[in-house]
């Protein structure tokens, strides 16, 4: 029963870890609890039958773990999980044209605080100060911040 307890911790530890670096990685929990149950496998193992099988099973672990990660991402089974899209874009990308502070335009959607607005023939993003302002409302835009088209009414 023993045996069947360590085998059981140690599984488990080598499923956590395996599953933080391939399917969850950055969250650390996973990988945490699997270096959690690899020690109380371990020093179960210590405990209940020495030195020499605690040391064979800290060395059997290390070597079981190591290759089993390493001949998993080697083969390549785990790429069919893995996207191949690349992204292009970041969220600050705004190409905010010729707009300049005190331009005039057009709400096309209501801004509440935020909505589109047609600017020198162009759709744009923009919010306010926090008012809202109804579509089809002329607008001036009166600042630009971090490619956040700021407007108020005119």
């Amino acid at each position: 029963m023993t045996i069947a307890i360590i085998v059981l911790l140690l599984a488990i530890g080598i499923a956590l870890v395996f599953a933080e670096i391939l399917v969850i990685p950055g969250t650390s929990i996973a990988g945490f609890l699997g270096f959690l149950f690899y020690i109380i496998g371990i020093l179960f193992t210590y405990d209940n039958f020495g030195r020499t099988s605690g040391h064979i099973t800290l060395i059997t672990t290390l070597v079981f773990s190591y290759l089993f990660i390493y001949l998993s991402l080697k083969n390549g089974y785990w790429k069919k999980f893995q996207t191949e899209h690349q992204m292009d874009g970041s969220a600050n990308d705004l190409d905010i044209g010729d707009i300049e502070t005190g331009d005039i335009g057009e709400t096309l959607t209501e801004l509440n605080p935020s909505g589109n607005a047609l600017i020198h023939g162009e759709i744009f993003e923009v919010t306010t100060k926090g008012e809202s302002i109804a579509s089809g409302t002329e607008i001036r835009v009166t600042a630009i911040d971090d490619n956040v088209v700021v407007v108020s009414k005119v």
